[in-house]
């Protein structure tokens, strides 16, 4: 009779224990649900402040531009530790469908085309006209991205131009042979920068053309997107100032030469409630991946005192150690 009994409360004990563990499974299940939600839908108020777009994090373009290098191929961006914020621009349709599901979709959006991103304000409001070029440029989308894949796009890349390509590219046939096959990698593109007012400069930006392969598997997913904000109203806000400056007549314009000289400086160039988001060169991780996308200055590792590369000029040949030019 004992042995019975002391076998049944065995049997209730492992039935417990049983019970406990099924019970905490399901605990872990629905805590990973509620993440991934989260994730989905965009991160908690609560996070870290670069996971939301903030108004807050900007300066007066007057200050900022004092601390900005002059030249080189330098990623400008706005970025913390885990998070950087690059930028896109879309007709109304893309960009609501976008902010609205936190990520790139919808029955406008063409999963077969290059996505082109910014991690460079000023260069996204060039090319946008200050979203007045047209109206599928109307709608500029602050995109926050984890650093991570914000790298791992950078690894994908391949210059769309020969004179900017470098790192283990030596030869025009390497150049053709590296360029990724169609729907796959990322096209990288260094230009001139641009000033508020669209004037040329020295220093060079980047931006990147995700192939459909990249936008599913780094760029259109959690690991890849923490938030989408349509920034159109801010950005309406500061072109406002800078025409009322007298900065209109370069807004969305091709200008050739550098910016004004001091004696034609106008307002704008002095108004310190002209905001634009923090933006300070982005140091790249490494510097195998420095020479991949041809980074030099202020982005080197290290920063700029330790950076022993510059670009390639190509003239139909390469000439390593060169200054690059137009």
């Amino acid at each position: 009779m004992d042995q019975r009994i002391e076998a049944a409360a065995s049997e209730l004990t492992s039935l417990a224990v049983l019970v406990a563990e099924v019970q905490a499974r399901i605990t872990r299940a629905a805590s990973r649900s509620r993440v991934a939600a989260v994730v989905t839908a965009g991160p908690l108020p609560q996070a870290a402040p670069l996971q939301v777009w903030r108004l807050e994090s900007t300066a007066a373009w007057c200050d900022q531009v004092k601390e900005w290098p002059k030249e080189g191929h330098v990623i400008m961006a706005h970025y913390d530790e885990s998070s950087i914020v690059v930028y896109a621009a879309f007709n109304k349709e893309i960009a609501s469908w976008a902010v609205e599901h936190q990520r790139f979709g919808g029955p406008q959006f063409s999963t077969e085309r290059l996505t082109w991103i910014k991690p460079n304000f000023l260069w996204m409001m060039y090319r946008c006209g200050w979203a007045l070029k047209d109206k599928n440029q109307a709608h500029v989308l602050a995109i926050t991205m984890s650093r991570d894949a914000f790298e791992e796009v950078l690894w994908q890349t391949w210059p769309t131009s020969y004179r900017e390509s470098g790192g283990p590219i030596a030869t025009r046939d390497e150049w053709k042979a590296a360029k990724p096959q169609k729907g796959h990698g990322v096209q990288m593109q260094w230009d001139p920068d641009h000033s508020p007012a669209g004037g040329k400069l020295e220093r060079r930006a980047i931006q990147l053309g995700l192939s459909p392969h990249v936008q599913a598997t780094i760029f259109n997913t959690p690991h890849g997107i923490r938030r989408i904000d349509d920034i159109t109203d801010y950005v309406a806000a500061q072109r406002e100032r800078l025409v009322a400056g007298g900065g209109g007549a370069g807004v969305g314009e091709k200008r050739k030469g550098p910016v004004p000289a001091a004696k034609e400086e106008a307002k704008w160039q002095s108004d310190g409630d002209f905001m634009l988001p923090t933006e300070r060169p982005y140091v790249v991780k490494s510097e195998a991946l420095a020479r991949l996308i041809c980074v030099t200055g202020a982005s080197w590792p290290g920063g700029a005192e330790t950076c022993p590369f510059t670009p390639r000029v190509r003239r139909g040949h390469a000439d390593a150690g060169a200054a690059a030019s137009e």
